[in-house]
């Protein structure tokens, strides 16, 4: 998954133990960046407006070795936590924890920033709700 500049891309893979990882590539550098997130790259965006920050569902769970295709086809689901990772700095910071503070599984997935990226706009795979969380400022 590219940045809108072209500048970025992260991807996931599914490493030796049979779980997954993710990585971002600086394409101008070539500096790859190992993402903290055991996540799937498709339930990623990255900020438009903060060059390196990508925003991702990431799953409180491991992830399986079956994984993405047992999730695109929609017979696994994931309970997510919502990350901010800075690719600059390699820091990362959980923005929410539904499970923890709403007691709801959230598998988010088509995540989009809203124009001034003040909001992080997802859907929950598990019914289709349409979700909003408000972004602190960087």
């Amino acid at each position: 998954m590219a940045d809108s500049s072209g500048t970025h891309i992260a991807y996931s893979y599914n490493n030796q133990n049979g779980g997954a990882g993710m990585e971002a590539k600086n394409l101008q550098t070539g500096a790859v960046i190992d993402i903290p997130l055991a996540t799937i790259a498709e339930k990623c965006v990255w900020s438009g407006k903060n060059r390196g920050v990508i925003y991702c569902g990431s799953p409180v769970s491991e992830i399986g070795g079956n994984e993405p295709d047992n999730w695109y086809r929609g017979v696994t689901h994931f309970s997510d936590r919502i990350w901010r990772f800075d690719t600059n700095t390699e820091i990362a910071q959980i923005l929410s924890e539904p499970k923890a503070s709403l007691n709801m599984d959230i598998d988010a997935s088509d995540l989009k920033l809203s124009p001034n990226e003040d909001y992080l706009i997802f859907t929950n795979k598990r019914d289709l709700s349409l979700w909003a969380l408000k972004l602190e400022p960087l």
